[in-house]
């Protein structure tokens, strides 16, 4: 078998293998929906775990300067508005052991040219799906905090003389996405996203389905593509993610990452920080790693460690550019 030296990292004594690595930022499940990565994109990898970005200051971005420049004059500057925040990436990871004797058995049968699969890029497959949970966990935490919105666009389906959207006879869906789109400062949302169970109620509301229908048909559901099309949205995102509740020997007890919230945001997945606005972003350390070590104090023969990591940051940059609509079924 033909092994990749490791390489090493600034600040790091771990030895990181290319090979387990290029695994690791390549691969994706490809049935696991996921929408984090959508909903707060990752920037170009950085050398500084720490970093600073600007609030999206709304003022600042439709204050009319003069842009006119006389024969002698200097054009007017303009300065990047809004607060700036010192943030620092935070490390997650998982390992995962090798017995000693899978490995031999392993490297046997690729000896005797049998096609099996490598025990260490299975299991950094494996710890990139659990990553991408957890990821999904922050992220989903983030967007159904109404703390991180605007006050005045933070919705209460359950209060203050509110509807319902599963209360088909007296919700009316399209007026509340309307009314919302046309509230936030700037820049209209692009992106909707909702958990599973409010989606099913979402696209089959009476409502919903006349629009697409463009009939007083009524019945039916509408996919995922056209409720974009209706509202003039790229992206309707949908929260199918579960997390197991209990603790590792428990009783399995499943639920989902997204909660009974949905919303709306503005998202550029070019945004530089503090330059362009978008509701969230995610600045990343290095990018993600992953190699291989031995431990010859696990087992009997020893075990070697498979680790898979990154340092992230998500940040929610303009808190103006999103709302939020809280116990919608």
């Amino acid at each position: 078998m033909s092994v990749i030296a490791p390489i090493s990292v600034p600040g790091s004594s771990f030895p990181v293998s290319p090979m387990l690595t290029g695994i690791a930022i390549g691969y994706r499940n490809p049935d696991a929906y996921y929408i984090a990565e959508a909903l707060s994109p990752k920037l170009p990898p950085m050398g500084d775990q720490a970093f600073e970005y600007t609030l999206f200051d709304p003022a600042a971005a439709i204050t009319n300067t003069d842009a006119q420049v006389g024969p002698q004059s200097e054009p007017n500057q303009i300065e990047v508005g809004g607060t700036a925040v010192i943030a620092k990436t935070v490390d997650y990871g998982y390992d995962s052991p090798i017995p000693t004797s899978e490995q031999t058995a392993y490297e046997r049968m690729v000896a005797m040219g049998l096609a099996v699969a490598d025990p260490a890029a299975y299991r950094v497959q494996t710890l990139v799906n659990r990553l991408d949970l957890s990821r999904e966990v922050r992220v989903a935490a983030m967007y159904q905090n109404p703390n991180n919105y605007n006050a005045a666009r933070v919705v209460d389906l359950a209060a203050g003389g509110q509807t319902k959207i599963s209360v088909y006879a007296s919700s009316d869906p399209i007026g509340l996405v309307q009314k919302a789109m046309d509230s936030t400062l700037i820049y209209r949302p692009n992106v909707m996203w909702l958990p599973r169970p409010v989606w099913t109620i979402f696209r089959s509301h009476p409502k919903i389905m006349k629009a697409i229908n463009r009939t007083a048909g009524d019945s039916g559901s509408a996919t995922a593509e056209q409720v974009a099309a209706l509202f003039d949205l790229k992206k309707v995102l949908i929260g199918d993610a579960f997390i197991n509740g209990a603790n590792p020997g428990q009783t399995l007890a499943p639920g989902r990452v997204w909660g009974n919230a949905f919303g709306l945001a503005y998202v550029n997945p070019t945004a530089v920080m503090g330059q362009d606005a978008t509701f969230s972003f995610t600045y990343q350390f290095l990018g993600r790693l992953a190699g291989q070590m031995a431990e010859p104090k696990k087992g009997l023969r020893g075990t070697t460690l498979v680790r898979v990591g990154e340092s992230l940051k998500e940040v929610v940059a303009a808190p103006d550019v999103a709302c939020l609509f809280q116990n919608p079924i």
